[in-house]
């Protein structure tokens, strides 16, 4: 099959869009299919790549790192033209989507989108508009384009529930993200490579640092670890607009010396983050799956999450973590819960090995594929495109970890 992939966030762009992508993008080619992505010009990014068009784009002062691509260039339509595209599948609903959604309905070709972000939870980036009528204005934008869809991909069932209520009646599949495989590093190294001494409890977060990630309520939480431990560390992976700001708040808080920036990292040295800690904790409730849970459970690390969204369903209650409310007392109280007591941390652990197998590209790619013909045979035979319903988790687990 030929399949068309238009992205705004695309390597060298390190976020959980490009890398949902890129373990696609990589299964389906493996399985034999032709792969074609359109995404914005990067500064640090060849003009020319095989399978790959850029589309201009500007790099805003305030978000260098994410370029906004102009959704017209020249040449796009003959190129398009020339790939023999099967089907249109758009990982979000603004500049790029629409160019492809645009181009698939001009072809009658079936488009699917992927849900990955709550864009409505995103207001406070949209300056000198009141966030109510942001927020408004982006779920009706958000919906109207999922409605031109055949059929959508959320990662979590949460997700698509949501999308349900705001009256989206397009086909909804729940698939969650295969996870491509981190590099195990060893502890002693890792330790050593974040000035961390052993006998310290480590906690870690990876992902942006920026305000919808509700860190303010993680280094609250953290500031009553360490009354309680003393020695503990908390590793904070990731950069972004709040970087700063909540340098200052640890600074302020007296928790200098207890948390390590590391900053943003390339996945492949990720793994030495994760081989250093004991915990993944996670305070965010707007993330659609949150990938960086996966990524922990397969390095063997229990989670600590607010129940919301993604994390609702990755993190399984009192198994492989716990689920908390968004609530500082009860976060503390089930992070200390898991660091009292060696023999619940170790099940935790040996049970988040284990679920994180289910999380495979392979698995993730196949669910893809079939709803790829579905929505193929759907527009060919102009009948409705209908899913059965179907378990969230995507396979069975590997017997060893």
């Amino acid at each position: 099959m030929n399949i068309a992939i238009f992205t705004e966030s695309y390597r060298p762009t390190v976020n959980g869009v490009s890398t949902s992508i890129g373990s696609l993008e990589n299964a389906l080619r493996a399985q034999g299919h032709r792969i074609f992505v359109f995404a914005p010009a990067f500064p640090d990014a060849p003009r020319r790549e095989a399978h790959l068009f850029r589309f201009p784009s500007w790099i805003s002062p305030f978000e260098r790192n994410y370029p906004l691509a102009i959704p017209f260039a020249k040449g796009f339509s003959a190129c398009f033209d020339s790939l023999g595209i099967d089907i249109v599948h758009t990982h979000s609903p603004f500049t790029l989507g629409g160019a492809g959604q645009r181009a698939a309905l001009k072809r009658n070709l079936p488009v699917v989108s992927t849900i990955h972000t709550l864009y409505h939870s995103y207001t406070h980036y949209v300056p000198f508009v009141p966030a109510p009528l942001s927020r408004w204005f982006i779920t009706r934008w958000v919906s109207r384009y999922y409605r031109r869809c055949d059929a959508l991909i959320a990662p979590s069932t949460p997700v698509a529930r949501l999308w349900r209520q705001f009256g989206v009646s397009t086909p909804i599949e729940v698939i969650p993200t295969g996870i491509p495989p981190i590099p195990a590093r060893s502890r002693a190294e890792s330790r050593v490579r974040f000035a961390i001494p052993e006998s310290a409890r480590v906690l870690i977060y990876v992902g942006r640092l920026a305000q919808e990630k509700n860190l303010d309520l993680l280094l609250e939480a953290f500031a009553s670890v360490v009354a309680r431990f003393p020695e503990s560390c908390l590793l904070l992976v990731g950069s972004g607009p709040s970087a700063e700001q909540y340098k200052a708040r640890a600074n302020s808080m007296g928790l200098k010396d207890c948390i390590r920036f590391a900053g943003f990292m390339p996945r492949e040295e990720v793994g030495f983050a994760y081989a250093a800690s004991d915990l993944f904790v996670f305070p965010s409730d707007t993330d659609t799956q949150a990938l960086v849970i996966c990524e922990a459970m397969a390095a063997g690390l229990p989670s600590v999450a607010v129940d919301a969204f993604g994390p609702s369903e990755v993190v399984r209650n009192g198994v492989t973590g716990f689920l908390a409310p968004k609530n500082v007392a009860v976060f503390t109280d089930k992070i200390i819960e898991i660091l009292d007591s060696p023999a619940l941390h170790r099940r935790m652990s040996q049970a988040a090995c284990l679920e994180a197998a289910r999380y495979t590209p392979e698995a993730y790619a196949a669910r893809v594929m079939a709803l790829y013909q579905s929505a193929l045979r759907a527009r060919r035979s102009g009948e409705p495109l209908t899913l059965p319903e179907q378990e969230p988790r995507m396979s069975a687990p590997n017997e060893k970890c």
